[in-house]
Parts: C-alpha cells; sequence; structure tokens
C-alpha cells in the first residue's frame, strides 16, 4: 500500500481551496491573504492535472540579443505571474526543473546552485525561497528534482568533473555520492529566508524527486532514498528515473512512495505503457506521470481524457512559460513545431492548438478537484515600463491578456490617439512594441490596454513623458520584399529558431548577397543590424549608403558578438553591426553579406523630412 505521510493528512484537510479568487486574472488584487494547499485526490477521485514550468525557479531562456549568458535569476513579478498562470489554470501542483550545477565552459558571470564540490550560491537558493514562498501564498505546491541525468544546465556530468572523474562515476564513486549528499543536506536543512519555514517542514513542497529521467543503478536509487527519508520523513519522494516504464526495484523499495513516468512520441504507444505501468504498479506505490506532452489539442484531449479514469496521482503537462520582466513572455523551443506554452487567448501557438489545450487542462484542473470552474476575469492593467524618444514603447504583460491596444497622448493632456489595436505580445519575442509614426518634436505619452475573452482591463500607468526626436524602421523578416526591402540573393528561413535566439524569421544569404532599404520620404540617422552566422570569426557585413539609390558608397560600422562560452557548435553566432553615422544626403541604405548569414531584425532610425 502507499505511504501516507503528515502532509497527506494536511493535504486532505485542505480540500476546499481557495474557490472564492481563482477567476481573478493577476496580482492580489481581491485575494484572500492565505490558501489552503491542494489535496492528493483521494481514491475515486481524478488525477490532478498541472503543468511543469521548468524556469520557475532558474530561467534558462534570456534570449534578448545582448544576453550573456542565457541563464539569470527570476524576480519576484516572474515568478508570482508563473505561479499566477498555474493557479488560473486550477492547478495545485507545479514541477519544477533541477538544482543547476556550474558547467567547466561557464562564463564568469553564470549563476548556478551548486558550484563546486559542496559549495551553493546563496543568491540562487534565496530565489527558490521566493518560489515556495509564494507558491504557499497562492496555494500551489512544488515538487522538485534534485539532480538532472542531462547536460542543459549542468547534472551527474558536472558533479563528476569537479573531481576529474567520469560521469557514471556519480553513481558508485564514495566521493562523488557524498558530495550529492551534501547537496540533499543543503536542501533538507535549509530555512526560508522570506517566510522563515524549514524546507523539511514544509507542506508547500508536494514532493522531492531523486533527479530528473535518471538512468541509474538500483542500489544508487536505494540508497539515495533511505539518505533523503532519513533526513526528511515527512515529506513523499518521487523516484526521477528515465523512461516510460516503471522498475521493479522502484516498487520494492520501502523509501520510494511515488513512481513516475515521462511521455513523448506516438500517443497510442504512451496510453499502453501506462496502462501496463498501472496493472505492474498494482496499487503497491503511488503512481505520477511527471511529463507528457508535444501533441496535437485532438492527441493531448485523447490522453488527457484517458487517465483520468486510471489510479494515478496526477499528470503534468510539458512545459509553460511565463512574462518576462523586460516585457513579453520566455520562449523556448521544444522541437518544431512545438514551443512553450503561454497562457493567451491569441493565435500564435495555433500550429498546436494552443488555445484548445490550455482550455482542457484548466476544465480538467477544475473537474479533478470537484470544484466548478470560474468564470475568467477581464485581465489586470498591464505595467508601463519605458518609452522612448523613437516611440518604441516596453510594458508587462497582464495575465490572461489576449492581445493589446496601444495609445498615445501628445503630453500634457491631448487626447489619447489609439496607434495599435490587436498587439501580440507572443509574435515577436525579447522585442519592445514601436510606434510607427510618432510626431516628431512632440513630447508624447503612452499608455496600454489588454483585452481578452472575459473583458478589458484598466488602462497601464502613462509613461513619462518623452520628446520625440525620431521614427525607427523595424524589418522582422517576417515576410518576403516589402516597398522598403528589397533584397537580392536572399530569402527568408524560418529553419532552426532555436539555433538563434528564438528569432522566428530570418533573411539569409551567402557571400554577395544584398539588401537595400529607403525609408519613405525621408533619410535614415542611423543602421542596426541583428544576424546571426554559423562562423565564429570574421567580419559579417559591409554597409553603404547612397543619395540616389544607385551610386553607393562605404560606411563605417561596428561590429558586436554575443556568443556565450559553452554554447553549442549549433548554436549561431549573434552579431550586431550598428552604424550611427548616416550622411545627410543618404536616401537608401545597402547591406551586402561577406560570409553565409541571417538577418533576424533591422532598424533604421530616420528623419520624414528632408534637412
Amino acid at each position: 500500500m502507499a505511504r501516507l505521510s503528515f502532509f497527506d493528512v494536511f493535504r486532505g484537510a485542505a480540500l476546499i481551496a481557495w474557490m472564492g479568487s481563482i477567476g481573478c486574472a493577476g496580482g492580489s488584487a481581491g485575494v484572500p491573504q492565505a490558501r489552503a494547499l491542494v489535496a492528493v485526490a483521494p481514491a475515486g477521485r481524478k488525477p490532478f492535472v498541472s503543468f511543469n514550468i521548468p524556469t520557475l525557479h532558474y530561467i534558462e531562456d534570456d534570449a534578448r540579443f545582448d544576453a550573456m549568458p542565457h541563464q539569470r535569476l527570476p524576480d519576484d513579478f516572474e515568478i508570482r505571474d508563473a505561479l499566477e498562470t498555474i493557479r488560473f489554470l486550477g492547478g495545485g501542483v507545479v514541477r519544477i526543473y533541477t538544482l543547476s550545477v556550474r558547467k567547466p565552459t561557464d562564463p564568469p558571470n553564470a549563476v548556478r546552485h551548486v558550484v563546486g564540490p559542496r559549495q551553493f550560491n546563496e543568491e540562487a537558493f534565496i530565489a527558490l525561497d521566493r518560489v515556495l514562498a509564494t507558491a504557499a501564498e497562492l496555494g500551489v505546491q512544488v515538487i522538485l528534482p534534485f539532480v538532472d541525468n542531462w547536460p542543459h544546465w549542468g547534472g551527474i556530468t558536472e558533479y563528476a568533473a569537479f573531481r576529474g572523474k567520469q560521469r557514471m562515476d556519480f553513481f558508485t564513486d564514495e566521493q562523488l555520492i557524498a558530495d550529492f549528499e551534501a547537496t540533499i543536506d543543503k536542501v533538507l536543512s535549509r530555512r526560508n529566508s522570506i517566510n522563515g519555514r524549514a524546507y523539511r517542514d514544509d507542506p508547500t513542497i508536494y514532493a522531492w524527486e531523486t533527479g530528473n529521467e535518471l538512468v541509474r543503478p538500483d542500489a544508487w536509487a536505494a540508497r539515495i532514498a533511505r539518505y533523503i527519508k532519513q533526513r526528511d520523513p515527512k515529506h513523499l519522494l518521487i523516484d526521477g528515473t528515465n523512461g516510460p516504464t516503471i522498475r521493479e526495484a522502484s516498487l520494492a523499495d520501502p523509501d520510494i512512495d511515488i513512481v513516475s513516468s515521462h511521455h513523448y512520441g506516438a500517443v497510442r504507444r504512451n496510453i499502453e505503457l501506462i496502462d501496463q505501468n498501472v496493472r505492474k504498479i498494482a496499487g503497491r506505490k503511488r503512481y505520477l506521470i511527471g511529463e507528457c506532452g508535444l501533441w496535437s489539442a485532438t492527441d493531448t484531449a485523447r490522453m488527457l481524457e484517458h487517465v483520468q479514469a486510471l489510479p494515478i496521482d496526477g499528470v503534468l503537462l510539458w512545459g509553460m512559460r511565463g512574462h518576462t520582466r523586460e516585457g513579453g513572455f520566455y520562449h523556448h523551443m521544444e522541437r518544431m513545431p512545438f514551443q512553450s506554452y503561454h497562457l493567451t487567448g491569441s493565435d500564435s501557438g495555433v500550429a498546436y492548438g494552443e488555445r484548445e489545450i490550455l482550455g482542457m487542462m484548466r476544465r480538467l484542473a477544475f473537474e479533478a478537484r470537484g470544484i466548478p470552474m470560474p468564470a475568467a476575469s477581464a485581465p489586470p492593467a498591464p505595467v508601463m515600463l519605458s518609452a522612448t524618444s523613437r516611440g518604441a514603447v516596453a510594458f508587462r504583460g497582464a495575465l490572461n491578456a489576449r492581445d493589446y491596444a496601444i495609445e498615445r497622448q501628445i503630453a500634457p493632456d491631448g487626447p489619447w490617439e489609439r496607434v495599435a489595436d490587436h498587439f501580440d505580445e507572443t509574435l515577436v519575442a525579447y522585442r519592445a512594441f514601436v510606434d510607427p509614426e510618432p510626431p516628431i518634436g512632440q513630447k508624447v505619452r503612452y499608455r496600454v490596454t489588454a483585452f481578452s475573452e472575459a473583458g478589458t482591463s484598466p488602462p497601464s500607468q502613462p509613461s513619462a513623458e518623452t520628446m520625440i526626436e525620431g521614427r525607427m524602421l523595424v524589418d522582422e523578416m517576417d515576410r518576403a520584399g516589402t516597398g522598403l526591402r528589397v533584397e537580392t540573393g536572399a530569402t527568408v528561413t524560418t529553419d532552426h529558431p532555436e539555433r538563434c535566439k528564438l528569432d522566428w524569421s530570418r533573411l539569409a544569404g551567402r557571400a554577395g548577397a544584398r539588401v537595400e532599404y529607403r525609408p519613405p520620404h525621408g533619410h535614415p540617422t542611423a543602421l542596426r543590424i541583428y544576424a546571426f552566422t554559423e562562423s565564429r570569426s570574421g567580419q559579417v557585413f559591409d554597409v553603404a549608403w547612397s543619395a540616389d539609390g544607385s551610386e553607393f558608397s562605404r560606411l563605417a560600422a561596428s561590429e558586436e558578438s554575443f556568443l556565450v562560452p559553452g554554447d553549442t557548435p549549433e548554436t549561431r553566432r549573434p552579431v550586431r553591426v550598428a552604424a550611427a553615422t548616416i550622411p545627410p544626403s543618404a536616401r537608401a541604405l545597402a547591406i551586402i553579406y561577406l560570409m553565409p548569414a541571417e538577418i533576424g531584425r533591422v532598424e533604421i532610425d530616420w528623419l520624414p523630412t528632408d534637412p
């Protein structure tokens, strides 16, 4: 029989969880200050339904063009936004990814949880404190795996490398086992710096997990499970073994409470494997589907409807990302066409049925808890961040917003004029909105309003007054040649965005390819090119200017690379080209490829009247 812990009793007593405010979108307005944690469904109830948010405690997707490295710690806004997303979708449990481990190729400013043998980064653990404190406030429980089998954030290979040993020594070498046990001790003995709770006593922890998708000997799993249970007998423990099947040794281990499996690929075969697992477990352990997904809406529905009738704890879909502090969403390419899920009503995920899947998950999550699904509320007001002298507007998005209206006011008290009706923050990753026609020589303010099927938000606070000094032409390369761009020997590609900072559309050309721009009724004053190349060194482009569009002269420009040490060989080198001084007589610009490259974005500052 599966073990019951102190926390099962706690959760069982807390089944009526935060019903009144679950439909509220974002923030804490109207939300009770304390919420009971969601109970594990007792026998006869449906499994819980929720998501993995691998980056809830550690960001791996800081893909801003000049971000070096790609990893950073989440701030309070990002943590709350992600957990409010789970709460809105009816989830009571979220699984995060493992504790990161320093790699030999890390740049000096890389942030990791484990930085050496029995050495830890306090700043990274404070971010985990914030996750657990916010989750406790919002009534969401957390599953935390200790170590990764894979190299993404560092894992067993990096533990071994600290001591000059081989990857598989992690499971047998006494020194390496002691190093890993020191990490376990660090976690279990930690006292949360935000709310003062000891981790080992915190009911916000749904369960510990030995690791993520570990390919390990049974003897190691038994030893580590015993080690954890001796130090924390209150919490449940998940066997974090790799694969879609269940190991017999895990079912026989008295220190393992929950067995889990991960499922990707053909849905029909995975349903068969899950049914086989249920028969094999035969009630001896609790069973969690810890990861699954990357399916169409139809296949996702088929899987979720099937497991609702099975004796399992829950099912966690892979994987969700929330808003960034600079505006827009974090993005992650799983495999084409599947990105990470975003809570939005937009069409950005139409290729894999994102809206249908999120709606289905919300419905099933509330059904599993026996709670009527509350109606969604209108989004909260977006948060204005900044507006530039060329009309680039950055704001933080609102929970469950479909799209946004952006308005401009000639300061201080002119009427508000709409400059964008349906701005979709998911379509262009890590980019601000740019006003196409800001009034030059005027002081302006901007504000943003969010829309969803449930209603309209209040407008954001206005931006500070900004003097408009010029306009900015932006080309995201999402269309073939336009009236402003003429290309020769270059074509738009959408292949391998994961190698190009998740830039979805790029203009690919070989040496000799050429792109020309002619701003309408004006002259360019500055040029910036954001591009990617396989070459690790060398000049990528020449740029030139022309007064008549036929005779071009070379233009002085700088090139800056943003390749992070440790990036994979497949990662393209990001290169930013800037020409800050352009003659006043220029009416056209040319970009000439000197090597194979892909341009992801061009920005041209320009004035619409002749000097």
